[in-house]
C-alpha cells in the first residue's frame, strides 16, 4: 500500500485513525495496572476503617468495664451499674434485651444472639450474651456508645469485626463499606434466689 499515493484527505483520516488507536493503546496499557491499583487502596482502606471500629470498640467498653468495676468495688449491692434478678435466667434475658436494642437503635441489622457461660466474680454473676450484627462502621460506633452508656452498666469482653463478604452498601454512602461484627457482651447481676 503506497501511502503517498492516496488523496490527502485519506490521507489525514488514516493518520487520525492511527492516532486515535495509539491514544487508546496507552490509555489501556496505563489504565488497567491505575484501576486495580486504586481498588486495591480501597480494600486496604476499607480494612484499616473496620479495624480501627473494632480497636476504638474495645478500648471504649474496656474504659467502661473498669469503671463499672470501680463502681463495684465501692458500693455493688447500691448502684445502678448491676442487673438486680432474682435468677441467672433473668438477668440473661434482661442482658439480651438491652444489647439488642442498642444494636437496633443503632441501625446495626442484628442476626443472632445467643447467650454466653455465667461467671462468679466478687460474689457477683457476670452473664453474658455473643451477638453477631451487620453495620457500617457509623452503625457500629453507635452501637458501641450505645452500649457503653447503658445501665445497667455492659462491657465488651471480646470482639470480631470484618469486612462483609456481601457487596451490599450502607444507603446514601455507596463507599462506606458493611461489617460483620461479632461481639462478646457482658454485665454484673446481683442474683437473689428467691426463697421458696
Amino acid at each position: 500500500m503506497n501511502l503517498h499515493a492516496m488523496p490527502q484527505a485519506r490521507q489525514q483520516l488514516l493518520a487520525a485513525g492511527l492516532a486515535a488507536l495509539a491514544g487508546t493503546c496507552l490509555v489501556a496499557t496505563l489504565g488497567l495496572p491505575l484501576s486495580s491499583m486504586i481498588q486495591k487502596q480501597k480494600q486496604e482502606i476499607a480494612r484499616a476503617e473496620a479495624d480501627l471500629a473494632k480497636w476504638e470498640g474495645i478500648i471504649a467498653s474496656r474504659e467502661a468495664m473498669e469503671s463499672v468495676s470501680a463502681s463495684l468495688n465501692s458500693d455493688a449491692s447500691a448502684h445502678s451499674s448491676i442487673f438486680q434478678a432474682s435468677s441467672e435466667s433473668q438477668a440473661t434475658s434482661g442482658l439480651l434485651s438491652l444489647v439488642r436494642k442498642a444494636l437496633q437503635d443503632a441501625g446495626a441489622d442484628v442476626k443472632s444472639l445467643q447467650p454466653l457461660q455465667t461467671h462468679t466474680s466478687d460474689g457477683f454473676q457476670e452473664v453474658g450474651v455473643r451477638v453477631t450484627a451487620m453495620a457500617s462502621h457509623d452503625q457500629f460506633q453507635d452501637a458501641i456508645t450505645r452500649l457503653n452508656a447503658a445501665r445497667p452498666s455492659l462491657f465488651v469482653s471480646g470482639a470480631q469485626v470484618q469486612l462483609s463478604s456481601s457487596s451490599r452498601r450502607q444507603a446514601g454512602r455507596p463507599t462506606a463499606p458493611i461489617l460483620q461484627i461479632r461481639l462478646d457482651v457482658g454485665a454484673y447481676a446481683n442474683v437473689q434466689e428467691r426463697q421458696p
